[in-house]
C-alpha cells in the first residue's frame, strides 16, 4: 500500500472532529519525490489501529484545552521514518525505555488520566514489528513526545 495516500485519507478523515475539540491533525510528506507512492506492506486495518493509539494518546495526554499531533513522512535508509509529534504534557526521559511496555503508565498518566489499559502503544508495537518495523519515542523540550515510526520499503516478488 502506499503509505502517503494512507495517512492522507486518515488525516482527512479525522481532522473535521478532531477540530471541533481544539485538536490539530496534520501530515507533511517530506520525501524529495512525493508525486511517487511510499510502498509498504501493511494490513491497512492494523495500520489505522496504530495511528489510532498514537492519536488517542495524543488526545488523552494533551495539555491544556488544545493540542495538536503532526505526523511527518520521510525518506530513510531502505524505508521510510513516520514521525508523530504532539505537544501534550509529555514523557520523562527515564519512562521513555518502558512506554512500549504492555500495562506501562507513567506516573503522570496516572493522576492525569482516568481511562485506558496501558496497552495501546505495546499494541501498536506489536503491529510495526509484525511488520518489520520499528517503533521508538523521544521526549519533545519543553513538551510533548514524538512517536517515530520506521517501515521497510515493500519488495516486489
Amino acid at each position: 500500500m502506499d503509505l502517503a495516500a494512507c495517512l492522507r485519507g486518515y488525516v482527512s478523515l479525522q481532522a473535521p472532529s478532531l477540530t471541533e475539540q481544539q485538536f490539530t491533525l496534520s501530515f507533511h510528506d517530506e520525501r524529495p519525490t512525493t508525486d511517487q507512492p511510499a510502498t509498504v506492506r501493511l494490513d491497512r486495518l492494523q495500520f489505522n489501529r496504530v495511528l489510532d493509539n498514537i492519536l488517542g494518546n495524543s488526545l488523552k495526554y494533551r495539555s491544556g484545552a488544545t493540542g495538536s499531533l503532526a505526523i511527518t513522512l520521510r525518506d530513510c535508509t531502505g524505508g521510510y521514518e513516520l514521525r508523530f509529534a504532539d505537544t501534550g504534557c509529555g514523557v520523562a526521559d527515564a519512562d521513555l525505555p518502558r512506554l512500549f511496555d504492555s500495562f506501562y503508565r507513567t506516573d503522570k498518566a496516572r493522576t492525569g488520566v482516568a481511562s485506558g489499559s496501558g496497552l495501546g502503544l505495546a499494541i501498536a508495537k506489536h503491529i510495526v514489528t509484525a511488520c518489520h518495523g520499528t517503533i521508538t519515542a523521544t521526549a519533545n523540550h519543553p513538551h510533548g513526545l514524538t512517536i517515530i515510526i520506521t517501515l521497510p520499503i515493500a519488495q516486489r516478488k
